[in-house]
Parts: structure tokens; sequence; C-alpha cells
């Protein structure tokens, strides 16, 4: 009798011991929502040759939801590498997902120059920070080392581009906008 008493007993200790989950066992760490942007480039180098209608392009894209606010920054490094000076504001986008289309004009204009002062072999390097809407800002120094190394993670927050023909002749790899400049 006493076996029949303890047995449902001890049943119920047994299921009440394996419907709990241990958390502080789960190697994976809490998720966060963030704010990340995420750049999807189309057109990776500004045509020299066709000044009129070049542009570096991509689809900027806020994949967490929670950004209202995207400044972009650009800096230019003249044909022989030298800096004409620091990040200048350029564009600051509050819809998202956004067509970016930067032209040689929208550059010149942001330098207060001429187009025809652009010259073929310059690197334009872009800085970006995204605003959540209780105002934390968040840039390129806030990513995972591994977000900011890795190209094919398509981060939108530092990237470049440069001023040449579509296709160099010499070139056997693609250019890399995620790059370190020279």
């Amino acid at each position: 009798m006493k076996k029949i008493f303890f047995l449902p007993v001890f049943i119920f200790v047994a299921f009440s011991f394996l419907s709990c989950e241990d958390d502080s066992l789960n190697p994976l760490p809490e998720k966060v929502a963030g704010q990340f942007m995420k750049l999807d480039i189309k057109t990776r180098i500004i045509n020299v040759n066709d000044m009129a209608n070049a542009e570096f392009s991509g689809t900027l894209s806020n994949t967490s939801g929670n950004v209202v606010k995207y400044e972009l920054y650009v800096r230019r490094r003249d044909d022989q590498g030298a800096l004409t000076g620091d990040y200048v504001l350029m564009q600051t986008i509050n819809s998202f997902p956004y067509e970016l289309r930067i032209t040689p004009q929208m550059i010149a204009d942001t330098y207060g120059l001429n187009v025809s002062d652009l010259k073929k072999g310059e690197v334009y390097t872009f800085f970006a920070y995204s605003y959540d809407a209780a105002g934390n800002k968040a840039g390129y120094i806030n990513l995972a080392r591994i977000i900011q190394v890795t190209g094919g993670m398509e981060q939108g927050y530092k990237f470049n581009t440069t001023l040449n023909d579509p296709f160099p002749v010499d070139a056997e790899v693609p250019y890399d906008n995620h790059q370190a400049n020279p």
C-alpha cells in the first residue's frame, strides 16, 4: 500500500524537475534589438567616363526597424591619396528602405566644388550614424569587430567608393567597398 502512495508522489516530483529549464546553462546571449543599417550596394564605382549619369548606389535598410534618422558623412581623398579635409555631412535620411544614390554632383556640392574639380582615382569614404526614437546614437565603432571587417555583412556605417573606370582592366578582384582605405 505504501508503494502505491509513493508512486504518484515520485512521478509528481520527477515531472516537476523535468519541466524546469535552467536558463543559466544557455550559451547564447540574450538577443537585443539594436540599431543596424544594412547597405546592399548595387553600383560600386562612380564611372569617371560618364560623369553626367554616374553614381554610387545601393539600398539602405533598417533591419531592426527602430532607426528614425541616419546621417551620412563623406571624406575625400585626392588622386594622390592625400586627405582633403574632415568628414562633412552629406545627407540625412529619415525613412527606410531608401535607395541611396550618390552622384559626382552631390559630392561636388558637399565640398563647394565643380564636378570638373573631381579627378579620376579619388576615393570617397562614407561614415554614418543612426539614431533611434530615444536619441541613442550608433556608428561604426559600435559594431562587433566581425561585422566591421566582413564585407558580406553589408554594414551601412563605413564604406567607400572611387571615381574610376567601372571595370579596370588590371583588376582581377571586384572593388571592395568595405576595405580599409590606402
